[in-house]
């Protein structure tokens, strides 16, 4: 288990909280410096995927740039409306104790809609305002 720090704001430096620094800060009202961290000079570090990624100035570090995702303003309401296939079974998230599912596009774009059973529930395919396909509870 890591103590606990704080910012220093005279240096932007973090500090512990129990140490000399620390404790003087909360005696002492310092006037807040913002400290402006400027991108490292030189090639992007790719991440895991070896994608370049994106250097975000209000945390100061490389970010992973967002990937994927449904497009603002296209509609994904009809049988094969996206770039590649969508596999035919997934994971539930964690409200559903991460049961295995099979995919409301991949359903969609084989042309069954029919009533599924997973997570110990019915469903059936539902469509939001865009048009994609996904599972409501009955």
């Amino acid at each position: 288990m890591t103590r606990h720090r704080v910012v220093n704001p005279l240096t932007g430096r973090l500090v512990l909280k129990t140490g000399a620094i620390g404790r003087s800060l909360k005696t002492k009202k310092i006037k807040k410096i913002k400290v402006i961290v400027s991108r490292p000079v030189g090639r992007a570090p790719n991440d895991k995927n070896g994608r370049a990624k994106k250097w975000d100035s209000s945390k100061g570090k490389w970010v992973q740039k967002g990937t994927g995702g449904p497009v603002k303003g296209k509609y994904y309401g009809y049988e094969g409306a996206t770039k590649k296939p969508s596999p035919l079974i997934k994971t539930a998230g964690k409200t559903k104790n991460y049961a295995t599912r099979p995919s409301a596009r991949a359903f969609y774009d084989r042309g069954e809609y029919g009533p599924v059973f997973y997570a110990g529930k019915h469903h059936v395919m539902a469509f939001r305002s865009n048009g994609s396909p996904y599972w409501k509870e009955m």
